[in-house]
């Protein structure tokens, strides 16, 4: 297995590029300060949370239910959820 050095970019230590990483930070900075008193990531955060866990949930279930039907049930008589509709 052969490493290869990666030559680093002469642009990083260019002042052009010093200078937007210093605009970047401030503007993350700004958009931070913004998030922490704004209305909308109040009721935004908790929801992405509970669609994360609710998606997560789904995919367990959903798991859970083929996995059952496959053990209790000989293959002729097999039948997904959405054959039995």
């Amino acid at each position: 297995m052969h490493h290869f050095i990666i030559p680093k970019p002469k642009f990083l230590n260019s002042p052009s590029y010093i200078h937007f990483m210093e605009t970047m930070k401030e503007g993350i900075a700004k958009e931070a300060k913004i998030a922490e008193t704004s209305f909308f990531d109040k009721i935004y955060s908790p929801l992405v949370i509970f669609f994360i866990f609710a998606a997560i949930g789904c995919v367990i279930g959903l798991v859970n239910y083929i996995r059952n039907e496959r053990h209790h049930k000989p293959a002729n008589q097999r039948l997904f959820f959405f054959e039995r509709l």
